[in-house]
């Protein structure tokens, strides 16, 4: 976590606000292989303790707010449990093209009800807002105040 505190000094250095994304299209391949984010009763868990662990290290105990810059996570702007969630899903469990495991190499795209509520798609989606419905509560219930999202897309404009 050192390099991580240590990026986000130089960020707020540069006088940007950092924001830290903790779930960005990648998952360990032992979840995978029980089913990855349609499987809720193993990625629900596993990502929470993974986000507890980062959350744990990068907020410091006892601040009591972004206002006295106590450590490096005073100095972060927001956190993010998923970036575009939907496009992971999407590729993973519809596509069939993403993670490239041999796994998911030969394995054809998934049909239409995929996307259905029920589908793998659906149920992944689910599963990944209640794992944000978690890490939310993780984030609040700390004395540093942040502002938490699930970011579906991503636009950037010029002025």
């Amino acid at each position: 976590m050192a390099r991580y505190r240590q990026i986000i000094d130089m960020v707020n250095e540069a006088g940007m606000q950092p924001m830290l994304t903790l779930f960005h299209h990648s998952a360990p391949a032992w979840l995978a292989g029980q089913g990855g984010w349609t499987d809720p009763s193993a990625a629900i868990p596993a990502f929470y303790a993974f986000a507890e662990g980062v959350i744990d290290a990068l907020i410091p105990c006892g601040a009591s707010g972004a206002a006295k810059n106590v450590g490096p996570s005073a100095k972060l702007h927001s956190i993010v449990p998923f970036n575009e969630p939907h496009v992971f899903n999407l590729l993973t469990y519809c596509g069939g093209v993403w993670p490239s495991t041999a796994e998911n190499t030969n394995r054809p795209p998934s049909p239409p009800t995929c996307l259905s509520e029920w589908g793998l798609y659906g149920v992944a989606m689910k599963t990944m807002a209640e794992a944000h419905g978690a890490v939310y509560d993780k984030i609040r219930a700390t004395e540093v105040r942040y502002r938490c999202m699930m970011m579906l897309t991503a636009f950037i404009t010029a002025a």
